[in-house]
């Protein structure tokens, strides 16, 4: 089939182009999840022309079919401090269309752009399903399997609510918000949330961020800019009155029945008093208030994260699937690609 490939600049896409994209997107999102709610094509639009995440730029580019009309797209994210080294691409090809070429032309002409990546060695892949066509295409162009990481899905309607009636040890009390920290507690909740770093994170090259007040704040306008709800959680010392420990959850106002559960992290020397389960049972006793038809909530864990995944299962947690994280170095790639034959 014959398609072409073109940069994607969604502050100046056209209807056709951004109605392109979201089609694109959500067949990739309900193949992955055929129960999941769909975005709205506001808020898919809203998220594409927000300002870039704190720390990343992005890039896209999109193939065209015969008639003009878009059959995928990249995305192109560009890490600055810890990971200035990668490039994380996403990559998405209708489903009628895949096998013909179209993925492997969207990745060469993101790796051919040689401003774009300059000073970049490696290319990152995120939630990749283990032995699916995608993970095969993948492994043929030099990426190897890095970390697994499991999903796993809370059924509210399916759980007593009483298994969130879970205390925080004594010596502690909790702290909850939502949108923007109070200013008393951000730096805290900085450091508290740097502690995330200590995670598996198996062979990747990806570094966890070095959280400072102004992440934080950087993190929360591009949520709001995004159109998210925030919740966060934080377990307090009572002798220091300081943060140690926090979870954090985030959703769409026109998406009620679901939310994403996003980082818990302890700091090292208060791990072991059973906070990081304190905090999210505490999570999910305000969410069912912030969210009263709230049904399904979704997180991703690392495989070899055996505590977390075990509290996640106290809570009412369930597996869904495992995926995988890919990483080529982006030389080896762009050789495999070879020339253009599309």
């Amino acid at each position: 089939m014959h398609f072409s490939i073109e940069p994607f600049v969604p502050a100046r896409a056209g209807e056709r182009d951004l109605r392109g994209y979201y089609n694109v997107t959500n067949a990739i999102f309900k193949e992955a999840d055929p129960h999941a709610p769909q975005n709205t094509f506001e808020t898919v639009v809203e998220v594409l022309r927000a300002t870039d995440p704190p720390s990343v730029r992005r890039r896209f580019w999109i193939a065209r079919g015969d008639g003009g009309d878009v059959i995928g797209l990249i995305i192109a994210q560009l890490p600055s401090e810890e990971n200035a080294q990668a490039v994380v691409a996403s990559v998405r090809v209708l489903p009628a269309v895949r096998g013909r070429g179209v993925g492997s032309g969207l990745l060469r002409a993101m790796v051919d752009d040689t401003a774009l990546i300059a000073g970049r060695s490696r290319l990152v892949g995120f939630d990749v399903v283990g032995g699916s066509a995608g993970d095969r295409w993948a492994a043929g162009l030099g990426f190897e399997r890095t970390q697994e990481r499991v999903l796993q899905v809370l059924h509210v309607a399916e759980l007593d609510s009483a298994r969130w009636n879970i205390p925080v040890s004594a010596g502690f009390f909790l702290e909850a918000w939502s949108g923007a920290a109070p200013e008393r507690l951000v730096a805290q909740y900085a450091l508290a949330r740097s502690a995330i770093a200590d995670a598996p994170t198996g062979d990747s090259s990806l570094r966890e961020p070095q959280w400072t007040a102004q992440r934080v704040r950087e993190h929360e306008a591009f949520e709001r800019e995004a159109g998210r709800d925030l919740w966060v959680v934080a377990a307090v010392e009572d002798a220091s009155s300081r943060i140690v420990g926090m979870t954090e959850m985030s959703g769409y106002p026109e998406q009620a029945t679901v939310t994403s559960q996003r980082d818990t992290a302890v700091l090292a020397e208060f791990r072991g008093n059973g906070l990081g389960r304190a905090i999210k049972a505490a999570m999910m006793r305000t969410l069912s208030t912030a969210r009263p038809h709230l049904e399904r909530v979704l997180t991703t864990t690392a495989s070899d994260n055996k505590y977390m995944i075990a509290v996640n299962h106290d809570l009412g947690y369930v597996t869904a699937r495992r995926m995988v994280t890919i990483e080529g170095a982006i030389s080896e790639v762009r050789s495999r690609l070879g020339a253009d034959d599309s």
